[in-house]
């Protein structure tokens, strides 16, 4: 198509050998086609139907033409609409480590258990430790149902692989104090285990896992998808808010801890 290609159509852009892909050009064809027919009304001054056929093909035509451009805008924006800003986290691509620390102070999940703590039988704010322990396990769960995809990098490689949820059932999670960020979640094997304060095993009562958890230790950064993990473990939760509320109106009562009620609101 000479003409369109003069005018800046390229009818060939976008093609794909793909169900969908055939279907758009199918429109895109049909209603140029149909157009063209109506057209032939015009430039020969008659044809087989009444004189308005032309107007009605032209009519028809018309959206079908345009609708595969306005089908693929739609989509881009859909695509653009389901990645909300993030609320919590920094980057797309997310330290493990990272995210479940962010997670224990500012999602629904965390504040809702810090609360609770709070307005329980202690009647102070829990633990730094107590509070990662938690959020780590509940973390640690999501990613065993498949619902938090974990990525590892190998030492010396540049590209980030998928590692499979099954290979997490041998291992847990432990949280260690850290000189640089404070605490530290790092990957442990089941059962009865002695770790260091840099994090490194010293002992292990199952040496199976052991075996299969070093194969996770041995990948040099893992991270997670920000926007997946906000959407299992989001900042604002309506049944976690409303039983979060309850549990600081409870500990205003009891003139709790200031600063943790503010910090937890």
């Amino acid at each position: 198509m000479l003409p369109l290609r003069l005018a800046g159509i390229n009818m060939s852009d976008d093609a794909s050998e793909t169900f969908s892909g055939g279907v758009r050009a199918f429109l895109g064809s049909a209603g140029f086609l149909t157009m063209m027919f109506g057209g032939y009304y015009f430039y020969e001054g008659k044809g087989p139907g009444p004189w308005w056929m032309g107007y009605f093909l032209i009519g028809i035509g018309l959206p079908l033409f345009i609708l595969p451009a306005i089908w693929k805008k739609l989509r881009r924006a859909k695509s653009a609409s389901d990645l909300r800003p993030l609320e919590y986290l920094s980057n797309r691509d997310s330290d493990l480590s990272e995210a479940i620390i962010r997670a224990s102070r500012s999602s629904a999940y965390g504040r809702w258990f810090a609360a609770q703590y709070l307005a329980g039988d202690d009647k102070k704010p829990i633990q730094v430790r107590y509070l990662l322990h938690v959020m780590s396990s509940q973390v640690f769960e999501k990613m065993l149902d498949g619902e938090i995809e974990v990525r590892g990098r190998r030492p010396g490689k540049m590209d980030y692989e998928l590692i499979p949820r099954t290979h997490w059932r041998s291992s847990a999670f432990f949280v260690v104090e850290n000189n640089i960020s404070l605490w530290r979640i790092v990957i442990a094997p089941r059962g009865s285990t002695q770790i260091d304060r840099e994090g490194a095993i010293v002992s292990s009562s199952h040496p199976a896992s052991l075996e299969r958890t070093e194969q996770l230790r041995d990948y040099d950064s893992l991270i997670v998808d920000a926007h997946q993990f906000e959407m299992v473990f989001p900042r604002k939760d309506k049944i976690a808010d409303k039983y979060r509320r309850r549990f600081l109106l409870r500990a205003r009562w009891r003139g709790l801890d200031k600063n943790e009620i503010k910090r937890l609101c």
